[in-house]
């Protein structure tokens, strides 16, 4: 007892999740994700057809269908009838795409379920996008390269892929170029809509709390009247050359007088579960004040303000990224340490107390980054697109619950090694780093 209060511990835990996949009328597929007593819902349709499918010469184009497509209607022929629309129901939507899934998505309170869903579909099934439409975004999309990539932080983020991948299409610049978006026509956003933006590229995942047999059969209704036939499209995707052989380092003058340093690893794909032992390893030396770089870089010498790590999975491959910025006088040590920490970091594992500490915090953050309901549907939609089996929120943290220094050191050494890294400097820095990074 402490001032009349009882202190009790108890291990936290997430509201139970029930799952329920189902097969749709046209190959599509369904995740629903009920929550019991949740008060707001959400729904969701996610396509295998992000930029890595960019046709060479036209990258960008993943990304440019997502600004047009859902935007007018039938129903809606201009974008702003349809985002006062929603609006005025109190549905947020949104849309994003990344390397292999484009999604949309729309949030609102639980009772409006059928009814945003009913524009979802909409928007999926009478897409209207004219030569206009395109001409029109051009400049739109120019502009959010410009604005992403004038970031140091967000331009390192976005070579990831190609300085590990240099022969695959993952490494292909995210948003093109200039260039490149200019060229895409009206003609080439039908195309490479005909070919993925079909009912069995489709998986639409659902969060909310309504009966599942309920919600399977509004789905299949609707795919029946609507779903069209099977792609006809002639559209190539652009071969892939998955012969991994890492740039060792990627280094790129700038006038920013600090150095943004990344680090790359070559990951685990969704094949197995390597890449939650990834995760948490990430968390285990990033992200966290008590994690290893965070004491090493930041609590113990000064050389930066925070060191961000990033685990990303793909279906066939993934990759583990640790990004901070330093003065040009500690470019050297700090990365010296930086890989020191990372490649051994299973020697520090030998205390039981460590890794529950550890595990203590990675479960604390998992559980704040998932109050929000874009969150749940996040982690929901990018298994439910590209694993071969979506484990709830609860499974992942039992399996980090699980984990032994031995899983642990395991799968470090298969992936956090040497001949598995790249290294990318981008800022102010002298002859003295480059002959470092030669010597390494």
């Amino acid at each position: 007892m402490r001032g009349g209060y009882t202190l009790c511990m108890k291990q936290h835990s997430l509201p139970k999740h029930t799952i329920v996949t189902k097969q749709l009328y046209g190959g599509a597929r369904l995740v629903y994700v009920r929550i019991p007593k949740s008060s707001l819902s959400a729904v969701s349709v996610w396509f295998q057809a992000g930029s890595r499918f960019d046709p060479p010469g036209k990258e960008g184009l993943a990304h440019f269908l997502e600004h047009l497509y859902m935007g007018r209607t039938a129903r809606f022929p201009k974008k702003i009838d349809k985002l006062q629309s929603l609006e005025s129901k109190g549905i947020y939507t949104n849309a994003y795409t990344n390397y292999e899934t484009a999604h949309f998505y729309h949030i609102q309170a639980r009772e409006l379920l059928f009814d945003s869903l009913d524009m979802l579909l909409d928007g999926m099934f009478h897409a209207r996008i004219s030569s206009a439409d395109v001409q029109r975004e051009k400049n739109i999309i120019v502009d959010e390269r410009q604005r992403t990539l004038g970031s140091p932080f967000d331009y390192t983020t976005n070579l990831s892929c190609g300085v590990l991948w240099p022969k695959s299409a993952l490494g292909r610049p995210f948003f093109g170029t200039e260039k490149t978006i200019r060229s895409i026509t009206l003609f080439d956003i039908q195309a490479f809509q005909e070919h993925f933006y079909i009912p069995e590229n489709a998986t639409f995942v659902i969060v909310g709390d309504v009966s599942a047999r309920i919600l399977g059969e509004y789905m299949n209704a609707y795919l029946q009247r609507f779903s069209r036939t099977k792609s006809k499209s002639t559209f190539t995707p652009a071969p892939d050359d998955f012969s991994y052989g890492p740039l060792r380092t990627y280094l790129e003058k700038a006038k920013d007088p600090r150095v943004q340093i990344g680090l790359h690893y070559q990951g685990s794909s969704l094949q197995n579960r390597d890449w939650v032992v990834l995760d948490f390893i990430r968390d285990y030396l990033t992200n966290q004040w008590i994690s290893k770089l965070m004491i090493a870089l930041r609590l113990r010498h000064d050389f930066t303000y925070w060191v961000d790590g990033h685990t990303t999975h793909f279906s066939d491959v993934g990759l583990i990224r640790f990004l901070y910025t330093t003065d040009k006088q500690n470019v050297r040590g700090s990365i010296r340490m930086s890989l020191r920490v990372i490649e051994n970091v299973t020697a520090s594992l030998q205390r039981t107390s460590q890794l529950r500490a550890h595990k203590t915090a990675f479960v604390a953050s998992f559980l704040r980054n998932t109050q929000d309901i874009y969150d749940v549907l996040w982690w929901y939609g990018w298994q439910g697109a590209l694993a071969p089996s979506v484990i709830s929120m609860e499974e992942y943290l039992e399996d980090v619950r699980s984990l032994t220094p031995r899983h642990i050191r395991s799968v470090a050494k298969r992936y956090l090694r040497a001949e598995n890294r790249s290294i990318t400097l981008l800022g102010n820095f002298d002859q003295t780093v480059l002959n470092f990074l030669k010597e390494m």
